[in-house]
């Protein structure tokens, strides 16, 4: 899935959308197997993943990482699972970051928690992505 080669990069997010399609294209042409691009404050990660897979043929796409305190486990389950019907095989998500639930410790809305917390917090977001019934088709 993630071939020999790969590029990784926070560049797509300054780009125009149309820009975004001709620079995931010109990678692939370029022999580049897979695409690996980052969640900061620029796109969401299933956004960046559509225009980079629409634009490809073979490439594989990468998150690494989408962030799991930008978004529920419901989301998250049901975007991967429509990203890797609509592309089979060439979408892969990496989850990083953290949830935090004791709004006495955040400071303007992020915190940093111990990690015993971050473990924890992904490990029961992973748990809740994996109870989600699939009602769509499978890939």
């Amino acid at each position: 899935m993630l071939g020999k080669i790969g590029i990784w990069t926070f560049a797509l997010d300054a780009l125009p959308a149309s820009h975004v399609a001709e620079a995931a294209a010109e990678i692939e042409e370029l022999g580049y197997d897979t695409l690996w691009f980052g969640e900061g404050f620029g796109r969401d990660t299933v956004s960046q993943a559509w225009m980079t897979l629409s634009a490809t043929k073979h490439m594989t796409v990468a998150a690494g990482i989408a962030n799991i305190a930008l978004r529920d486990p419901i989301a998250m389950a049901t975007a991967e699972r429509a990203l890797n019907e609509a592309f089979p095989g060439r979408y892969l998500l990496g989850l990083g970051g953290h949830r935090v639930t004791d709004e006495s410790i955040q400071m303007d809305g992020y915190s940093i928690p111990s990690r015993g917390n971050a473990v924890r917090s992904m490990t029961e977001y992973l748990s809740a992505m994996d109870a989600i019934p699939m009602n769509a088709p499978s890939a």
